[in-house]
């Protein structure tokens, strides 16, 4: 009978010491920064060049050790579509 009343009242005198103890916890959060004095200034909008695009074109490689991976490719096309260059 001692068993479950040790069960029962060790751990509520656990919790009840805990939440009468009068020090800062030790995992406080420290006061947020301060707010900046005045907003960055926002980004002019700028003008969309629509003459040349990006497409991405997947190809199939093998691994060093023999398992097959999907590389991506960019490349720079015109607008009728033909390859300009290779992106890095």
């Amino acid at each position: 009978m001692k068993t479950p009343f040790l069960f029962a009242v060790v751990p509520l005198a656990a919790i009840l010491a805990g939440c009468a103890s009068s020090q800062k916890p030790i995992y406080a959060s420290p006061a947020p920064p301060a707010a900046p004095a005045k907003p960055a200034p926002a980004a002019a909008p700028a003008p969309a060049d629509k003459s040349q695009h990006v497409v991405r074109y997947w190809h199939e490689e093998k691994a060093a050790d023999g398992r097959p991976i999907m590389v991506a490719e960019d490349w720079l096309v015109d607008p009728n579509g033909r390859m300009i260059r290779k992106l890095k």
